[in-house]
């Protein structure tokens, strides 16, 4: 678990008291548990002081729910974060948690006073609330300091979320992504397992897999193969089998791993790639463009074929 110092320029030489806090980062359908102060437009991730007697878990699974009415449990501690000013170092535990009912909030007369309410906001406009932690660095230094903590900790949870993992980097993973893609397409497990075999044992760019991680989670994932069951085997290589876990949706997931395909297979001298859909106004915004009508392979209905240039 990674540990972060966070240096005030008021700090002390030697800190004098601690004060220990835990905090939770819950993310459902592709939206962040955040607690406002409407009063003053204040942001935060819910969280607050350890009490005497309670575990780091028990601290944030109470202020949880005592500031958004939301019952959690932890998951895993995934940072803590020391902040230094003057006499006082502050420690900040983060937890991934999930939400497992609903109570009522139970706020203090000053959180009454300040409007503190829940809300379910995208994670990245979280992220650019509290990037603007240094706008307040002369009227507000509290709030500078807490935005500075959150920004560091969405980012330090982004940077370690959502790894996206190399078949051929991993290859002890064979088993779990062939499993995954079969639960998710319903596709043989074997033909996972051939084409996984295919790409570890050739080492060629085609067929190639991948997978999206979340602390040893598989969220997402995608392959790269000759033909995905269509009448054109002219266009080839196809990106196939792309898939993202519905309550992580919203994250950029699916452009993470569509990327990296894209950059690789452009590294192995690739100059297009292809990809079956019957999306529409989806993979536009990740710079795939609409080809043709083709067919598939037992299917009635004619699908889109989209092309990439790398």
């Amino acid at each position: 678990m990674k540990e972060i110092d966070i240096f005030g320029s008021n700090r002390f030489e030697t800190y004098s008291k601690t004060r220990i806090g835990c905090r939770g980062i819950i993310i459902e359908n592709g939206k962040l548990l955040v607690s406002r102060e409407e009063i003053s437009d204040y942001w935060m991730l819910p969280g607050g002081g350890l009490e005497n007697g309670e575990t780091l878990s028990a601290c944030c699974v109470r202020e949880v729910w005592e500031e958004t009415g939301y019952l959690i449990e932890t998951t895993d501690e995934i940072l803590i974060i020391n902040e230094y000013y003057e006499e006082y170092k502050y420690v900040s535990h983060y937890f991934l948690c999930k939400v497992v009912g609903r109570g009522e909030q139970k706020l203090t007369e000053p959180e009454k006073e300040r409007g503190l309410v829940p809300k379910w906001i995208d994670i990245q406009d979280f992220l650019d609330i509290v990037s603007k932690h240094q706008e307040y660095a002369h009227t507000h230094e509290e709030k500078r300091g807490a935005y500075l903590r959150e920004f560091t900790a969405i980012k330090q949870y982004l940077a370690m979320d959502n790894q996206i993992i190399r078949l051929t980097n991993h290859p002890e993973l064979k088993k779990r992504m062939a499993t995954w893609f079969h639960q998710k397409w319903g596709i043989p497990l074997e033909a996972y397992q051939n084409s996984m075999t295919e790409c570890l044992e050739t080492k060629s760019a085609v067929p190639s897999w991948y997978v999206a991680m979340q602390n040893d989670r598989i969220v997402g994932g995608v392959g790269v193969i000759e033909n995905d069951f269509h009448n054109r085997p002219d266009l080839t290589p196809n990106v196939c089998a792309l898939f993202v876990e519905p309550d992580v949706r919203g994250q950029g997931i699916a452009g993470k791993l569509l990327n990296t395909v894209c950059k690789d297979m452009k590294a192995a001298g690739l100059d297009k790639l292809y990809l079956l859909t019957d999306h529409t106004s989806f993979y536009e915004r990740y710079g795939w463009e609409f080809l043709c009508m083709v067919q598939g392979d037992g299917e009635e209905e004619m699908s889109r074929m989209y092309v990439h240039t790398l």
